[in-house]
């Protein structure tokens, strides 16, 4: 049953979305924000440890933090980035126990506090890399690897037919 608070706040996330779309459509990557079904398929692909952190990057509205917080992981242990200030504004007010940082994932490991490197299990990036040149993907995948920990991974999603970002693209040792 949706409550009154729920529908406030589902309005309100698809007023603020609309909004943004309309001031740079290419910065949210969608046209609509990300259904619930894509949020809870994404986050079935963590496998949270206590001590882990868990880092979401371009988290636009909120809809896979709140999955990701439903998914069990503590809010403690989450950190959120997002570099649109109106966007980081909102998601503080919706998540106040979440580490929101407003700030470009290009220098992620200037952004998160020193003690989260090498503890990071998952990154769930929302990014619309599509949107991006492969420099600036290559950048964020970059500072996506020297945060994350042994063993951790980065789920990326995107909505389009193809990979914006195929590991042939990089220089990893995933290609030798």
């Amino acid at each position: 049953m949706l409550t009154l608070k729920n529908k406030r706040l589902k309005d309100s996330e698809n007023f603020l979305f609309l909004k943004r779309l309309i001031r740079n459509p290419r910065s949210l990557g969608a046209i609509v924000p990300s259904s619930k079904a894509l949020a809870r398929f994404i986050c079935r692909h963590i496998h949270y440890n206590e001590g882990d952190f868990i880092v979401e990057i371009g988290a636009g509205t909120g809809r896979f933090t709140r999955a990701i917080l439903q998914s069990g992981v503590p809010e403690a242990k989450l950190i959120v980035l997002e570099l649109d200030s109106e966007l980081a504004h909102y998601l503080r007010g919706n998540f106040p126990g979440v580490h929101v940082i407003e700030g470009n994932a290009t220098v992620l490991e200037n952004l998160i506090p020193a003690e989260v490197i090498g503890n990071v299990h998952t990154i769930i990036s929302g990014i619309p890399m599509v949107n991006l040149p492969k420099k600036t993907q290559k950048e964020i995948m970059d500072a996506c690897f020297k945060i994350l920990g042994e063993g951790g991974h980065v789920l990326q999603f995107t909505y389009g037919p193809v990979s914006p970002i195929p590991v042939k693209s990089f220089n990893t040792d995933a290609n030798r």
